[in-house]
């Protein structure tokens, strides 16, 4: 049985999906632009969080704007959405894979 698991495993990981949201997580780790741009969103949500408890909802509202700017500029940055499409199929595999253990 423990075989039979890594087996799969093995068999996972030699997925090219599965290679590719690797890929694609390990350069968005090393890649400075985006971390940088991370890095802005979470200050921006602890300012948010911070104005919210001082009760300041004008500073709150911009720092929303400012967090949706950051975020649209995240979301379509090409190597984001390669591996959120990565993700995301990788996901549906593994699913499909539970799905199949779960009735067998």
């Amino acid at each position: 049985m423990k075989q039979s698991a890594h087996n799969l495993n093995q068999k996972i990981k030699d997925l090219e999906e599965v290679k590719q949201y690797l890929f694609y997580k390990k350069v968005i780790e090393e890649d400075a632009e985006i971390q940088k741009l991370l890095a802005k969103i979470k200050q921006t949500q602890d300012q948010m969080q911070e104005a919210l408890k001082q009760k300041q909802m004008s500073n709150y509202q911009n720092l929303k704007k400012e967090l949706a700017q950051y975020r649209f500029i995240f979301e379509k940055h090409p190597l984001l959405q390669n591996y959120l499409q990565y993700k995301k199929d990788v996901e549906q595999i593994l699913q499909e894979v539970i799905s199949v253990l779960t009735w067998e």
